[in-house]
């Protein structure tokens, strides 16, 4: 499934695809639609809240559809009430991840301009222009009214005397348990390989060992580590990137034994299949995967020997040391981005079920201090943005 901005300002010119990929290709372009007064997980006095608030940059700029998806609800209001627009438009997003797996999620566009405001702007696509006419509880009931990815939703419209919109993406409890569930997430002791769609950067947890000086077991041992150690395998035009993690046990974070950047492998990606037709003869697709991915993932998994499917990669085990490492061997669990892996950062955060759970204010110490840490720096990017635009100007 192809997601978007909800807002995409290059169509007014008639590139909508031009603006999105130099949006993506520079991330720091969509921070500029976040306002700092609503931010995700927690917004002002400590309260939770599930979006972002996103102000528009033009002045007709449309709101769209993050992704293909049908009506769930809806609300046209006529006015606005009390300065506040209570438009919105909530939509279900369905697909799979592969392997046969579907994900259901939802889209919510809140503060959409009302309808007496909206007469001054240009008309909205007939699809979305009949659904606004139609039955309210008609349009809500069917579940069959299709909505396309960039399809325009309304317009921003008012809140706290400024123009923009409330914006957020979420998953039901039930759809969350049976997508993450199937996946490593806040599984701190990983005893196999995660599921065969793997999607990302690829992550092997290697147990303690011996590391060798060439890729060899019968050749001399080059050094061993006695923890269990998380390396991360990245690619980048073309350079792969080996980044490790020492495993320090009870619960604490893994420390990091290389460059967060990794170490490089430059043209390790380009020249993939040269590599793997020189040392997987047998097959030279599934030697492929198996240097890609760090396992065969196709059709051509029984297509190697086992005593030729080794996958030698060189490896830090300690501060400046190196070593090789059969990633193959049956003991390293192979991952990806997929899984969410706990030693990436990965975790769910929860209230539970405390006496001040259900009173809509955060509690959680670790989304705090991440939040307002994420708020400050956001307020202080803000100030030296407009400081930029005013010297520029």
């Amino acid at each position: 499934m192809l997601i978007s901005f909800p807002f995409l300002p290059g169509s007014a010119n008639g590139s909508a695809d031009s603006y999105e990929q130099a949006a993506l290709s520079e991330i720091s372009g969509l921070d500029d639609y976040e306002s700092p007064h609503g931010i995700y997980p927690i917004s002002r006095d400590r309260r939770w809240h599930g979006g972002v608030h996103l102000t528009p940059k033009l002045v007709n700029e449309p709101v769209r559809a993050i992704a293909d998806g049908t009506v769930v609800a809806y609300r046209v209001a006529s006015d606005s009430l009390e300065g506040h627009d209570t438009g919105f438009v909530l939509l279900k997003h369905e697909t799979e991840t592969g392997q046969g797996r579907s994900i259901t999620f939802y889209s919510l566009y809140m503060h959409l301009m009302n309808r007496a405001d909206m007469k001054t702007k240009p008309a909205l696509r007939r699809q979305l222009v009949s659904l606004m006419e139609a039955p309210t509880a008609a349009a809500q009931s069917d579940g069959k009214t299709k909505v396309y990815r960039k399809d325009i939703l309304g317009y921003p419209g008012q809140m706290f005397g400024h123009r923009m919109i409330h914006f957020e993406v979420f998953m039901t409890d039930a759809d969350f348990k049976e997508y993450f569930g199937k996946t490593q997430l806040d599984n701190r002791a990983i005893s196999a390989t995660s599921s065969e769609e793997p999607w990302g950067d690829c992550y092997f947890v290697i147990p303690p060992g011996a590391f060798y000086s060439k890729p060899d077991k019968a050749s001399a041992e080059a050094g061993r580590s006695e923890q269990t150690l998380f390396a991360r395998i990245r690619f980048d035009r073309g350079t792969k990137y080996t980044t490790v993690w020492r495993d320090e046990g009870a619960g604490k974070a893994p420390v990091l034994i290389t460059s967060a950047a990794g170490v490089p492998a430059p043209n390790y990606e380009y020249d993939l299949y040269k590599t793997a037709t020189k040392l997987y003869p047998d097959c030279a697709s599934a030697g492929y995967e198996l240097l890609r991915f760090g396992r065969v993932i196709g059709p051509d998994k029984d297509r190697l020997p086992a005593d030729k499917s080794a996958n030698w990669q060189s490896v830090s085990f300690a501060a400046q040391q190196t070593g090789y490492v059969n990633l193959s061997d049956a003991r390293i669990h192979k991952l990806s981005d997929a899984d969410f892996p706990w030693f990436m950062g990965w975790t769910k955060v929860s209230e539970g079920a405390g006496a001040l759970s259900d009173d809509g204010l955060c509690d959680a110490k670790v989304i705090l201090e991440r939040s307002f840490s994420i708020y400050f720096r956001k307020r202080i990017a803000l100030m030296h943005r407009r400081q930029v635009r005013i010297k520029i100007g």
